[in-house]
């Protein structure tokens, strides 16, 4: 079975593949050098090119960095940024705790129409405005995530009015709109080739995969508040959910 794409070439597979493998079995760490390109290109039967190419992937995705006239040597192993998801909780409410150092840019935010199928999650006519909002997600000043949210104006009127100074949209259905706090009712998590945009704003490699995750919120049984569509990092993002209490209910403990 053939695992490359028609971005990267057999040889270029080839050679990041053992690349991967010569850092683990020789226990290489942060700053250790490796094989220069002449001496890959020579093992690999192929011009410098095939494998300078090859290099540059590895380096996009942070396995490897360059030094002017020196090489390339392994870069340290970035730590995954894991999210427990808590239905009671919001994304930033969950990854703000603690000492990390998380952060939100509101990117854009404009008005659309909801049409028939944004209409049909958000339980809302499909001819109803909708505000949409993208927001940028950092921890430790490095995006990692772009997020989508879609909000019907018929339950939050003039919901662009109350974007200064912005941090979440839950504050924002909760003190300024008096809700409760809003729960997911409907998770759906797939992966995904990145966007141009997705490349551009979170800094990643076209070859590297998006970890996209669907959620529906709601602020009680009947009334839905927000469609939400997260595209985080493949390489960087873990998503981790606990169903103890549910199996507590299920078994009676």
């Amino acid at each position: 079975m053939s695992t490359h794409t028609g971005l990267i070439n057999p040889k270029q597979f080839e050679i990041i593949n053992y690349i991967k493998g010569y850092i683990k079995k020789n226990k290489l760490n942060e700053g250790d050098k490796l094989p220069s390109e002449n001496k890959l290109a020579d093992q690999f039967e192929v011009n410098r090119n095939v494998v300078r190419s090859a290099l540059s992937h590895l380096s996009a995705q942070g396995h490897i960095y360059s030094e002017k006239g020196r090489g390339f040597f392994v870069s340290a192993k970035p730590k995954p940024i894991l999210f427990d998801h808590d239905n009671g909780l919001g994304f930033s409410e969950v990854m703000g705790t603690g000492t990390r150092n998380y952060q939100v840019q509101l990117i854009s935010k404009s008005v659309i129409s909801a049409g028939q199928s944004l209409g049909k999650m958000l339980n809302i006519p499909a001819d109803e405005k909708v505000y949409l909002l993208k927001i940028l997600r950092l921890l430790e000043g490095e995006p990692f995530a772009i997020c989508h949210s879609y909000l019907p104006s018929s339950r939050l009127p003039d919901f662009d009015k109350h974007l200064d100074n912005f941090t979440t949209v839950n504050r924002i259905i909760m003190e300024d709109y008096g809700f409760p706090h809003p729960y997911c009712g409907n998770l759906s998590i797939e992966s995904c080739m990145p966007t141009a945009e997705d490349i551009d704003l979170l800094k990643m490699p076209l070859q590297m995969p998006i970890l996209k995750q669907n959620e529906i919120f709601y602020v009680d049984q009947d009334t839905t508040i927000e469609y939400f569509c997260v595209r985080a990092r493949g390489d960087r993002f873990k998503f981790r959910m606990s169903f103890t209490e549910d199996m507590q209910e299920a078994f009676g403990d």
